[in-house]
């Protein structure tokens, strides 16, 4: 057996998984919608600060029906380094979103902001955390640094989904949130307005029909120069925060 054939029987294997993942999309049995987001943690956050964190991301997003598949970003990757500014008139097709927490933040970042998104990047990340004024507002701030950052990720998660820089009045998506939002969401999360779920669904369900066009695109030929390829994690990553 050749080496393409024996890559086409490999990848059939790895297909079949992550078709998988998209047929479930089609129906799951909770009715959830399924986003793989990619996270590439380069502040170091500490583990359990990042744990609860996402798990906090993944019920707010639960809440709207949408269950999310946590993936490890490859140590070294360019994509969690690269940030794409170029304004797109579409959305890229990767059928993953790309995260990125960080420490050090640019000039050019309002003082206030925690995070912010590129609904429009056609490379690297989507969403950029700065995890130290995360930790610095965790310190005035009762709900701590994993309901911070959960929710603010969930913040930028929606405005990628959403396609738009655009803020609501009220819930998790407004542009800054008040000493009662703290406190509410010291309690419970923030959430997304019915207008909003189904919108975070829409694009949710495009993202996925690409897991099954890409596959099947590597195993009709070989894959193209620069292709992404699942990795290890990729593979082992399992769902988290469903409810």
């Amino acid at each position: 057996m050749n080496t393409w054939a024996m890559l086409r029987v490999t990848m059939g294997a790895l297909a079949i998984c992550d078709l998988q993942v998209a047929a479930q999309n089609l129906g799951a049995p909770n009715g959830h919608l399924i986003l793989q987001v990619r996270l590439y943690d380069l502040a170091h956050v500490p583990s359990q600060t990042l744990d609860r964190a996402l798990q906090e991301t993944a019920n707010i997003l639960a809440a709207a029906g949408v269950q999310v598949l946590w993936q490890t970003g490859e140590a070294g990757s360019p994509e969690g380094r690269t940030v794409d500014y170029s304004f797109r008139a579409h959305r890229d097709d990767r059928a993953f979103v790309a995260v990125r927490m960080v420490r050090g933040v640019p000039a050019t970042v309002p003082p206030r902001a925690l995070g912010f998104a590129l609904p429009f990047a056609q490379d690297g990340v989507h969403v950029t955390m700065f995890y130290d004024r995360i930790e610095e507002l965790a310190r005035s701030a009762s709900p701590g640094a994993a309901k911070i950052l959960g929710n603010a990720l969930a913040h930028e998660l929606g405005h990628v989904l959403l396609g738009s820089g655009q803020h609501s009045r009220d819930g998790i998506m407004k542009a800054v949130w008040s000493q009662a939002d703290f406190q509410h969401l010291a309690i419970r999360h923030l959430e997304f307005e019915p207008g909003e779920a189904a919108a975070l669904s829409e694009e949710v369900a495009r993202r996925a029909a690409l897991v099954g066009l890409v596959l099947m695109k590597w195993i009709a030929g070989p894959p193209t120069t620069g292709g992404v390829r699942p990795s290890a994690e990729q593979r082992a990553a399992r769902p988290i925060g469903s409810r």
